[in-house]
């Protein structure tokens, strides 16, 4: 909640937005900027005016532009935990690397496989980010720093076009922030929200469009917080604990139409429902009140077409 100027409307609830001054930022640092300006109102963390976030990033000559990776320093510093994500069309890159790897058309001493070796090797797993793994931090209220090539942007029917980053090629990659999602008539994500600094607040993107142009992302959450790709592998494993004693969880596995909504939130809150004995049996509440967990924790809920249509789930 922000303060206002309108006396019958002290505040407002809503995504904070910048226009940057082009002799001054451009649209990496005022992007960065309302996503630290939106973790530092919800977790009381220090608040950074753009100047500050320009002044710390890594001293340029302007040889080149601001990259996703240049804000690794200042999130550490804040205290943040932080992911870095790339898309689809950015992993095919690195899937004809690999192919040019393993086939023997590249040199053994080439740096490059220096760079596969120990980077793409490692994480091409989980660091790949589609609709499906944006769509849980923004229902965790997250906002995720989200980069495409300009033309890319253009090309979305009803895009605002801008003049872009001092008059860049649109060609260039461009940052926007993803606040936001909308739902068809189905209950399935139809659309994302994103803040264009360059161009306007509140703009709806496609959903295919993250699947198919998104080329990196930054998520920033709290400190020793996991991100949803690594704890979306050790659900598999818990799920089908539970399944072993659980008719309902065992059926919708079998029938291969278990759907999860995922979101990030204080364990406080978790602890909270299971309060209510109402609901729960008394060793369930015993236990969850003496628990020691993370300060955040990720939820699950698990569904099937059939209980989502009536926004129901099974647990």
């Amino acid at each position: 909640m922000y303060k206002s100027d309108d006396f019958s409307d002290p505040v407002i609830r809503t995504v904070p937005y910048i226009i940057p001054d082009q002799r001054l930022s451009w649209c990496a640092p005022a992007s960065m900027w309302i996503i630290f300006t939106s973790l530092s109102n919800e977790l009381g963390r220090q608040y950074l005016s753009l100047y500050e976030i320009i002044d710390n990033l890594p001293k340029k000559n302007g040889s080149r532009p601001i990259e996703a990776r240049d804000f690794d320093r200042l999130i550490e510093k804040l205290g943040y935990s932080y992911y870095y994500y790339y898309g689809n069309c950015k992993q095919d890159l690195y899937d004809d690397i690999e192919r040019k790897f393993e086939s023997g058309e590249c040199k053994q001493e080439c740096k490059l496989k220096h760079l596969y070796d120990h980077i793409w090797r490692e994480k091409k797993n989980y660091n790949l980010m589609d609709s499906s793994v944006l769509y849980p931090y923004i229902e965790s209220e997250i906002p995720v720093y989200l980069v495409f090539k300009y033309a890319d942007l253009l090309n979305i029917p009803g895009y605002p076009a801008t003049e872009h980053d001092s008059g860049n090629p649109p060609d260039d990659c461009h940052a926007v922030v993803a606040i936001g999602h909308t739902l068809d008539d189905n209950g399935e994500i139809d659309t994302f929200i994103v803040h264009d600094v360059s161009a306007s607040p509140f703009i709806t993107i496609p959903r295919d469009f993250i699947d198919t142009c998104l080329l990196e992302a930054v998520v920033i959450l709290p400190e020793n917080t996991y991100h949803y790709n690594f704890v979306r592998l050790l659900l598999t494993k818990t799920v089908e604990t539970i399944a072993l004693f659980d008719d309902k969880i065992r059926g919708i596995i079998a029938d291969g139409k278990i759907i999860y909504r995922a979101y990030l939130m204080r364990s406080q809150r978790v602890k909270f429902w299971f309060t209510d004995r109402t609901k729960y049996p008394e060793q369930i509440t015993n236990t969850f009140s003496r628990a020691d967990v993370p300060q955040y924790v990720w939820v699950f809920e698990m569904s099937n077409p059939e209980l989502k249509i009536s926004d129901l789930s099974i647990g």
